[in-house]
């Protein structure tokens, strides 16, 4: 009834310009006209194409593609109640959104995880995805240099000291962890540089992700960077992105307390789990344990801001000071329930035999007198 009470009421002209039976008005070709004194109905069809036309290969196979996510985050998702959310609904309002061109699907799917509510759940695109597979391998393409917010240094000097910024004024974002003979480097950058704009982007328009994001791209490419020397002068730097190994661990010795009475305290930084993080970690601990005629009085290992990274590398050096017997060191829970866990099950004593194993160095052996029984404290992010 419904299909004749549209046919009987809409009218098609023809391509030509015709005249409206009792009236002067005239219909331009293309238009629709319902007769204002009958009754009508309108409906509306979305996502349904027009008879004649078809969906175009392109589109579809991006229907298949989000259609494919949408049961992957289904199936998989922590919270089998999907945030509350109807997630058949939730399909259909994705199916139905345009999906012409990759922007358009990637915007799609973003959308649809945003309503998941999970900082954890997110889409990578092939470029992002690329960038993170690299700083997971340890390397990256991009200029040798990280950025932060000024004042909000990681050091142990700054930790001990408390040393935070309480100014009102914005902070100003500047270089740090550059690699020795890195394109910053060489570019004449240095630790410490105040961005103001990348790409004549102003920095201060930008998050701290989103500026270390356009440090990367395509090997060989330039970014130019904007830098203030002094207040009013500023210089340009034009850097060429490139293949860099990542420094994921960070180690330095430093002296603290009264002239009556000092210690020396052992620094370990690990940014990241890369797949050379463990390796890098004992042979920091070895740096920093070796009795040079300074024996080591504590150990801080700092793993704030840790981004995460190579599971496997996390548990071995967990493994080097959890020496209960049985004591898990991972829980692995899927939608609310106990999978499975990894328990202790190190081959190494001591931490020392682990720096003596891993680093053939009986030379280390005989040389330190590390005492296993310092105090060890951990940082992390609150």
């Amino acid at each position: 009834l419904l299909f004749r009470m549209v046919l009987d009421f809409i009218v098609v002209p023809s391509w030509r310009t015709r005249r409206w039976k009792g009236s002067s008005r005239f219909i331009s070709p293309r238009r629709h006209a319902f007769p204002l004194d009958r009754p009508s109905a309108v409906v509306l069809i979305a996502g349904i194409p027009e008879p004649g036309t078809s969906l175009s290969t392109q589109e579809r196979k991006h229907r298949e593609i989000a259609e494919k996510v949408w049961l992957d985050v289904r199936e998989n998702f922590a919270d089998p109640t999907m945030n509350g959310l109807d997630w058949d609904l939730v399909k259909k309002d994705l199916l139905s959104r345009r999906l012409h061109t990759k922007v358009d699907l990637y915007a799609s799917l973003k959308w649809m995880l945003s309503l998941l509510n999970d900082p954890y759940t997110v889409l990578l695109p092939p470029a992002e995805y690329s960038t993170f597979r690299e700083s997971i391998e340890g390397s990256e393409i991009g200029i040798g240099a990280s950025v932060r917010l000024k004042n909000n240094s990681s050091s142990l000097l700054s930790v001990l000291l408390n040393n935070f910024s309480r100014s009102k004024k914005p902070r100003e974002v500047e270089l740090c962890d550059v690699l020795k003979g890195g394109p910053a480097l060489r570019a004449g950058l240095k630790e410490g540089d105040v961005v103001v704009a990348v790409d004549r982007r102003p920095t201060s328009t930008m998050c701290v992700k989103d500026i270390s994001d356009s440090l990367h791209g395509k090997d060989r490419t330039p970014v130019e960077l904007l830098i203030q020397e002094a207040p009013g002068i500023f210089r340009k730097f034009s850097v060429k992105r490139e293949k860099v190994q990542i420094d994921t661990v960070f180690s330095e010795t430093v002296v603290v307390g009264s002239k009556n009475k000092k210690q020396n305290v052992a620094y370990l930084h690990v940014r990241e789990w890369s797949k050379n993080s463990f390796k890098e970690s004992v042979r920091a601990l070895g740096g920093l344990l070796a009795d040079d005629g300074n024996p080591v009085d504590a150990l801080v290992i700092d793993l704030r801001d840790n981004s995460g990274g190579v599971l496997p590398d996390a548990i071995e050096f967990t493994r080097l000071f959890v020496k209960k017997k049985g004591a898990k060191l991972v829980n692995f829970v899927v939608r609310g329930e106990m999978s499975s866990s990894v328990v202790e099950i190190s081959t190494f004593a001591s931490v020392r035999d682990a720096i003596v194993d891993l680093l053939s160095g009986s030379k280390w052996r005989r040389k330190s007198a590390f005492n296993e029984k310092i105090p060890i404290y951990v940082l992390v992010n609150q």
